[in-house]
């Protein structure tokens, strides 16, 4: 990983956004003063992705999350991304975080037919 990679997940209240890089994350959370949070993978004890689409990680007793979009391409770079390099720094084997996504059948079907 090169490059550094982002998730932006904000609303009208607040902006939020995850930035993964070599030597771990940037966390942002704010509104009108902001508070951005910079952690190595080493600091980092979980990581979960919710059935809902939130991205949650803990660091030492504080837990940290933002919306995702976990079938969209660019997120789904982004978590992988951040899901190894927390796996490389605790020294286990680097696996994909997330399933594939579903295929998505864009054949036509008649209700009349399915009765």
């Amino acid at each position: 990983m090169s490059t550094r990679m982002r998730i932006t997940a904000s609303d009208l209240a607040t902006k939020r956004w995850l930035e993964v890089d070599q030597q771990g994350i940037t966390f942002y959370e704010g509104s009108v003063f902001g508070n951005k949070r910079t952690f190595s993978f080493e600091q980092i004890r979980c990581i979960l992705v919710s059935p809902a689409g939130v991205l949650s990680f803990q660091v030492g007793e504080e837990v940290f999350s933002l919306a995702v979009k976990a079938l969209g391409e660019e997120h789904r770079r982004v978590i992988e991304a951040f899901v190894q390099g927390a796996q490389r720094a605790a020294g286990m084997q680097e696996t994909s975080p997330l399933p594939p996504p579903p295929s998505v059948n864009r054949e036509r079907m008649d209700f009349k037919d399915a009765y």
